[in-house]
C-alpha cells in the first residue's frame, strides 16, 4: 500500500513537472539566446554519454542516462522538490534532498523508516538488493508490473535520495543503467 500510494504521489509530481516543463518550454522558447541554466544546478556531459546533474544549493550531485531528460524546469518547482524529476523511455527518475521545511536536522530514525519503506515489498515483489549502512541504503525491488530502484544518502540530518523506476517491459533499455546511475549519487 505505501509504494501504491508512493508511486500515485510521483505520478502526480511528474504530471505537474511535465505541465510546467510545457509552460517553460514557450518561456524558453523566448528566450533562447539567454543563458537557462539555474544558478542552483549544473549540468555536464560524460564521455560515457551520461550527465551530470549538480545542485549547488542542496549540495549534492548525480549521473542521468542518455535516454532520459529534465521535467522540472520549473524554478519554483524544483526548489519546493529540492532536486530534479527526469524521465525517458517510461521511466522516472528523481535526485533531491529531503529535509525539515525549518532546516532542523532529521533524526537518524527518520532515515531508518525511509530505508523500511524503500524495502518493504508490496505482495509479488522480489527483493532484488537491499543493502545498509548507517547512513546509507540501497533497495532494488520487482514485482509484476514495475522495477524500483533507491539510493539515499544520511548526511547533516539530511536524506539525499535518487529513484529510478520503470515497467517491467522497458527493463532492456533502463536495467543497464541503474548501477551507475544509484552509484553515482554524491554529497558534498
Amino acid at each position: 500500500m505505501r509504494k501504491s500510494f508512493a508511486l500515485i504521489a510521483f505520478a502526480a509530481f511528474a504530471l505537474v513537472g511535465m505541465a510546467c516543463s510545457c509552460a517553460s518550454e514557450k518561456k524558453q522558447t523566448v528566450k533562447s539566446e539567454e543563458n537557462t541554466e539555474s544558478q542552483t544546478e549544473k549540468q555536464t556531459k560524460s564521455p560515457s554519454g551520461f550527465t551530470t546533474y549538480e545542485n549547488t544549493e542542496y549540495g549534492f550531485s548525480m549521473e542521468y542516462p542518455p535516454i532520459c531528460r529534465p521535467q522540472n524546469d520549473d524554478a519554483e518547482l524544483e526548489k519546493s522538490f529540492r532536486g530534479k524529476l527526469f524521465i525517458g523511455d517510461n521511466a522516472m527518475l528523481s535526485a533531491q534532498c529531503l529535509m525539515k521545511d525549518d532546516g532542523s536536522p532529521y533524526d537518524p530514525s527518520y532515515f531508518d523508516m525511509q530505508h523500511e519503506w524503500a524495502a518493504s515489498a508490496s505482495e509479488g515483489a522480489e527483493i532484488l538488493k537491499d543493502e545498509k549502512s548507517d547512513n546509507e541504503f540501497t533497495v532494488k525491488t520487482a514485482d509484476s508490473e514495475m522495477v524500483h530502484n533507491q539510493r539515499a544518502i544520511f548526511k547533516g540530518g539530511k536524506i539525499y535520495r535518487v529513484d529510478y523506476s520503470y515497467p517491467v517491459s522497458v527493463r532492456e533499455k533502463h536495467d543497464k543503467y541503474v548501477d551507475e546511475v544509484l552509484a553515482s549519487l554524491k554529497v558534498k
